[in-house]
Order: structure tokens, then C-alpha cells, then sequence
């Protein structure tokens, strides 16, 4: 997805450039060419912006909506007569994100967070349901993303059947 959205800027940042050029030595002008090169010039500083300021409130902004589509993979499993999945979120400024379970839980089940790089960034669980949670970074740096893994465990909504020990 990143790589996409890589190719359409710079297409699309590639045509502009065209655009301009063409609207400067064209003989019909359609447009006001101080118009246009006032919006491009605009475009071009919004550009530099996001590449040489990390963290910025645009960069986060576009960075949330790829993983907010993104399918993170999560693993499912029975584990006696108890449902227990498992997956990655990753987090970035004070934003809170949830995460639907694949599986729906019968009650709310027990969800625990795991630092994998043991840094000292809190995050805590918001809210719980049987079919989401919901998690969020009360404080800490604003800049950085920070990957934690989560576990979820309880009663499956459904009983799982013999034989379907991994669930995909």
C-alpha cells in the first residue's frame, strides 16, 4: 500500500510539474498562470514539509489512514475451551486505535499489551468488547511509532469444533 501511494505522488507530482510548464509556454491560457503556479509553489512547500519534518501532523495523518487500512494479521487459536488470539498494533502520537477481533469473544474478553522493545512508553486499554478494543498512549513522546503485541483470551462466541485448533 505504501509503495502505491509512493508511485501515485510522484505521478502525480511529475504531472504538476508538466502542467506548470505547459500552462507557462502554452498560447491559451485556461487559467491565470500566476493562479497556478501560486498553488504549485504551495504544493511544493507542503511537499518539503512532509519529507524533512518527521513526525509532522501531516505525515502522522497519512500514516494512520495506511494503517487504519492495513490488515494486520492476527493469530487464532483454541487453547483448551478457551478462544486465544493474538496480534501487532502500532501507535503514534496520543491518537487511541481499535482493533476488531477476528473471532468474536462470547463476554468481554481478558486483553493484555506486551512491550516487545521493553521501552518505557505507557499504553493503556481503553474500552473492551466481545467483538473489539480499543487502546491508547495517555502520555510519553509524541514523536515515534511504537509497536506492541496483544493477546486476547476467553470464551469463543461459537464453540470451536474438533479438529480446529488454528482458526484463519
Amino acid at each position: 500500500m505504501t509503495r502505491i501511494i509512493s508511485v501515485f505522488t510522484i505521478a502525480s507530482g511529475t504531472a504538476s510539474i508538466i502542467g506548470l510548464i505547459l500552462q507557462i509556454y502554452s498560447e491559451v491560457k485556461l487559467v491565470p498562470t500566476g493562479v497556478l503556479t501560486g498553488i504549485f509553489v504551495v504544493g511544493v512547500i507542503l511537499s518539503i514539509y512532509v519529507l524533512f519534518v518527521p513526525g509532522s501532523s501531516i505525515q502522522e495523518n497519512v500514516r494512520s489512514k495506511v494503517e487504519y487500512f492495513r490488515r494486520e494479521q492476527v493469530d487464532v487459536e483454541k487453547v483448551g475451551d478457551m478462544l486465544v488470539q493474538r496480534g501487532t498494533i502500532t501507535l503514534s502520537g496520543f491518537n487511541s486505535r481499535g482493533i476488531e477481533f477476528p473471532v468474536p469473544f462470547k463476554n468481554k474478553p481478558s486483553v493484555e499489551l506486551l512491550d516487545p522493545a521493553g521501552s518505557d512508553e505507557m499504553v493503556e486499554v481503553v474500552t473492551v468488547t466481545p467483538h473489539h478494543f480499543v487502546v491508547r498512549r495517555p502520555g510519553g513522546r509524541v514523536f515515534g511509532r511504537f509497536t506492541y503485541r496483544w493477546i486476547a483470551r476467553g470464551e469463543p462466541l461459537q464453540p470451536i469444533k474438533a479438529g480446529e485448533e488454528r482458526i484463519s
